[in-house]
């Protein structure tokens, strides 16, 4: 009966002080940033792919900026609105070009306030796309993307494609 007593007092005190102690697992207020920002990231490429620019404005800061580190092809001389800055052109042009598409996240990391992404889209060109008309090609864009989080949105995006390998599938290029 005293070893039933002992064990009953150990797993009351136990419960009583787990809320002092979970600070050591979680930050005090429960929330871990990397797994937030990781989730703000995770809402984008939804509506991302929702064909949704509201929601996706809505996680921009006022100031956000995009840079297109893809060698083959300068983002900011672009004519085509596939790579526009202005995010409600970007979304739109890519679903025109890309309908239906289906966008993966394949792989997310995250430290401090820079989450960084790997992921995958796939669709069939059927409207103009980097100034080539429709071919009904089936295209896989796959790109690395290092967002900035400041003050819970997304103020910095640095994207990487493979922007050669998408010119080829589409014919604009023969290698």
């Amino acid at each position: 009966m005293k070893k039933f007593a002992c064990l009953l007092i150990l797993m009351i005190g136990a419960f009583a002080h787990q809320g002092e102690l979970s600070h050591i697992i979680t930050p005090r207020g429960g929330s871990d940033p990397q797994s937030d920002n990781k989730a703000l990231v995770q809402k984008f490429y939804e509506a991302f792919e929702n064909n949704d620019p509201k929601s996706m404005n809505d996680l921009l800061a006022s100031n956000y900026g995009v840079q297109d580190s893809t060698v083959v092809f300068d983002s900011s001389y672009s004519r085509y609105d596939a790579f526009s800055k202005n995010f409600s052109v970007r979304i739109r042009s890519l679903h025109e070009a890309l309908p239906k598409f289906k966008l993966t996240v394949i792989e997310m990391l995250a430290e401090g306030n820079k989450v960084v992404a790997r992921i995958q889209i796939q669709g069939v060109q059927r409207g103009p796309f980097l100034g080539i008309e429709p071919t009904d090609k089936p295209v896989v864009i796959k790109e690395f993307a290092i967002f900035t989080i400041e003050g819970g949105k997304i103020s910095h995006i640095n994207e990487l494609w493979n922007e050669l390998g998408v010119m080829k599938q589409i014919g604009y290029i023969a290698l």
